[in-house]
């Protein structure tokens, strides 16, 4: 192809490229910004009661593991185990730790070992991703931000359920 069709090629596609930017920007009516609407804030009400609204304290897993019965540590395995706030700043890399269950070509059968760690108390779920030549599914318990908790998962999962699984970064 020639230099100068090229040349007006290009142009022609520029100057419509502004006539699609800049047209409508001229035709188009202005609009008035002096009727908008008043969105104002209203006031704090003043009978409103403070104490209605306290935060549950949530268990550690260290208080968890002090209890005797069970069933109840089960159970109290599927809330949210969080320490209490630390004065350590966070790091803005954070990431958390699982214990990976088991890795399934069929998302059935990983479904049917995450509703059995789900039905003992543990916060199992199924994560997929691409392998080599198709999909895999993984089971996952967790996460945990602290590493020792996410080997005591591992460690109760393996005499409970006889899975070697294995502790891994997430995400």
């Amino acid at each position: 192809m020639e230099t100068q069709l090229k040349q007006r090629l290009v142009g022609a596609i520029v100057v419509s490229a502004l006539a699609v930017i800049f047209l409508p920007m001229i035709f188009d009516e202005q609009v008035d910004l002096t009727d908008a609407e008043d969105f104002s804030i209203p006031e704090f009400p003043q009978d409103f009661e403070n104490d209605s609204l306290e935060i549950p304290k949530q268990m550690t897993v260290d208080a968890l593991e002090s209890n005797t019965n069970e069933k109840e540590k089960k159970a109290a395995d599927t809330k949210a185990l969080t320490k209490p706030a630390e004065s350590k700043q966070m790091d803005k890399n954070l990431s958390a730790w699982v214990v990976q269950a088991g890795s399934f070509s069929e998302e059935k059968n990983a479904n049917l070992l995450r509703d059995r760690l789900r039905k003992a108390g543990y916060p199992a779920f199924v994560e997929s991703a691409q392998g080599t030549q198709k999909a895999i599914f993984r089971v996952r318990v967790g996460p945990e931000l602290d590493r020792n908790r996410a080997d005591r998962y591992l460690k109760k999962i393996k005499e409970a359920f006889a899975i070697d699984g294995l502790v891994v970064s997430y995400p």
